[in-house]
């Protein structure tokens, strides 16, 4: 009826015209009325917008700021969140798609626990998280760990669904083995010859591939190595192996056949091939040939027979030994049959300095020598003559007064220091000796001595004894050495290398003064067979008796024999001088001495 009446009004209105009064009343915003008339009530009405809040749910604009329903900020709280607008739309304090309410249609978030974009994969199990914060996987062709490697080739990945690469030092398919131990890269890995697997696949395991030679026959034999389940007992060195006969090495101890069995003890070894070995009773390794034996390794108490030990009670003597210049006189030392010069392996470092000697007075100039053991002729073995062309003239000495000008000089020095000048016209050297009465021009050393008058004429010491006239009284050699002695059991000596003889002899000082007159026990005067008299010394001055000598060995108290001329000389020492003929047998054996 409303309608009506409105209808009426206008008509009226369009006849007659607007006035004042006939205006539409204002919208009253809060009455629920169309107050004016304009269908729109409250704030449904325009009218009403300054005054009225946006209505959220009714598709108006309401508050006139273009913005809709929820599209406008006044709606937040009272709207669900929308995922793209920057605003709180639920008031839950969460924006967008950090909103729960937006799960489900925003992009993968990486580690916050929520499948953002609601595809059933929640952070680093979605395909679109590639970060440093996961964990690769390893079957899923993904970098998941955003480290530039995909899959099995990343480190992370030692899985059982990896294949194992064979040169990256990786355990890739988490077996335990890594690279070339897993038999998974057999075929792909150089042969490895102690593992029983056929790493290289050229149908050929561990010593039976020719690769693992070298490992398998170091020493290129023929055999393998015991240790690679061969039969060569020693792969270091090529003469060891079970084809090689058995033989004697020296010093050295050594299973030649690889049979478990060494040396003698082994039946199958060469027998040309054991050593000669004898008594060694010195100790340097050398034997006698004598009760020999054949072994490998020396006996106790034995050493090298072949070539035997040319004197054994001298270590220093052996074929082991270098031939030297020996002081003490000539010696055979490396038993070859050469003495010293005559030996051409004697070793130089050994000579001895000798000085030319152009006066034949016993002293040698500096300005000229040579090497030799023994001294050569014409040569000294000082280097200190004052005139080498003056006979009378030596080294440097203490010079003393000649009172009685016998060319003599006696009493204190006139010089402190030895010189070779003169101090003065009386000055004598003392190299020539010492005048023992300077006040008598008969008495100087060397003087003539007159026996028993009770003056010592030529300053020895004592006045000469009237002896026997026998010229071997006053013309032999003297034999000094105490290894004559028959207390003496040191090195082994031998007379024929120590003195010249078929001459006449004297002991004197440690040698002692005579010949025992009894059997002397082997190896006594330093030597094997000593030499004794079988008989009694001559009692008569001047008397000469033939006396048979004897030589002790091999439980022979006269083994060997020859005759010696025996001379008692007398005087106050009481001595007696020997012609001693050469040995009746090769060496060793000495003329031995007592007293």
């Amino acid at each position: 009826m409303r309608s009506l009446s409105l209808l009426l009004v206008l008509l009226t209105a369009c006849e007659s015209g607007p006035t004042e009064d006939d205006k539409p009343p204002a919208e009253i915003c809060d009455n629920l009325e169309d107050d004016d008339l304009d269908d729109l009530a409250d704030c449904a009405d325009p009218d009403c917008a300054a005054l009225c809040g946006e209505v959220c749910t009714n598709g108006t604009d309401d508050d006139l700021d273009g913005l809709i329903d929820c599209l406008d900020d006044d709606c937040d709280g009272l709207c669900p969140e929308n995922c793209g607008d920057g605003r709180d739309n639920d008031a839950d304090g969460a924006i967008d798609c950090d909103d729960r309410d937006c799960f489900g249609s925003c992009p993968e978030v990486c580690g916050d626990g929520f499948d953002n974009d609601g595809d059933g994969k929640v952070d680093c199990l979605d395909e679109e998280c590639v970060d440093p914060s996961c964990d690769e996987i390893c079957t899923d062709d993904r970098d998941n760990d955003a480290d530039g490697l995909i899959d099995c080739e990343d480190d992370d990945c030692n899985d059982p669904s990896c294949i194992e690469n064979c040169t990256d030092g990786r355990d890739n398919d988490a077996d335990g083995r890594v690279d070339c131990d897993d038999t998974d890269c057999d075929g792909a890995c150089p042969e490895v010859c102690t593992d029983g697997r056929d790493n290289d696949a050229d149908g050929r395991i561990d010593c039976e591939d020719e690769e693992c030679a070298d490992v398998c026959d170091a020493d290129g034999d023929g055999f393998y190595n015991a240790d690679f389940g061969g039969d060569d007992c020693d792969d270091t060195r090529f003469e060891v192996n079970p084809s090689r006969p058995e033989i004697c090495n020296g010093l050295e101890v050594l299973d030649d056949d690889c049979d478990g069995l060494f040396d003698e003890n082994d039946p199958d070894i060469d027998p040309l091939t054991l050593i000669v070995w004898g008594p060694d009773a010195d100790g340097d390794g050398y034997g006698r040939d004598a009760s020999l034996e054949l072994a490998c390794q020396a006996p106790d108490g034995y050493g090298f027979a072949s070539p035997s030990d040319c004197d054994d009670m001298r270590p220093e003597v052996n074929p082991g030994m270098p031939e030297i210049c020996n002081p003490d006189g000539p010696l055979d030392d490396d038993c070859d049959g050469l003495i010293d010069d005559a030996d051409p392996d004697i070793s130089p470092d050994s000579y001895l300095e000798w000085y030319a000697d152009r006066d034949g007075d016993g002293f040698g100039a500096d300005d000229d020598f040579e090497y030799a053991c023994s001294r050569p002729d014409g040569t000294a073995a000082s280097s200190d003559d004052c005139d080498d062309a003056d006979p009378t003239v030596g080294p440097p000495s203490l010079w003393y007064e000649d009172g009685d000008r016998d060319g003599f000089g006696a009493g204190d020095p006139l010089s402190p220091t030895p010189s070779c000048d003169y101090p003065d016209a009386r000055a004598r050297p003392d190299w020539v000796g010492l005048d023992c009465d300077d006040g008598n021009v008969q008495i100087y050393p060397g003087a003539e001595e007159i026996c028993e008058n009770g003056i010592d004429e030529d300053c020895d010491g004592e006045d000469m004894l009237c002896v026997a006239l026998n010229p071997e009284c006053s013309d032999y050699t003297e034999l000094p050495h105490d290894w004559r002695h028959v207390d003496a059991s040191g090195p082994v000596y031998c007379d024929r290398d120590m003195i010249s003889l078929n001459n006449w002899f004297r002991f004197v000082d440690d040698a002692g003064v005579r010949m025992p007159e009894y059997e002397v026990p082997t190896y006594q005067c330093s030597t094997h067979a000593p030499g004794w008299l079988d008989g009694v010394h001559p009692v008569i001055l001047g008397e000469t008796t033939e006396i048979r000598v004897c030589f002790h060995w091999s439980g022979d108290g006269c083994l060997w024999e020859t005759v010696a001329d025996v001379t008692y000389c007398g005087g106050v020492e009481d001595f007696y001088v020997y012609y001693l003929p050469t040995l009746p047998f090769a060496c060793n054996g000495t003329y031995c001495g007592e007293g």
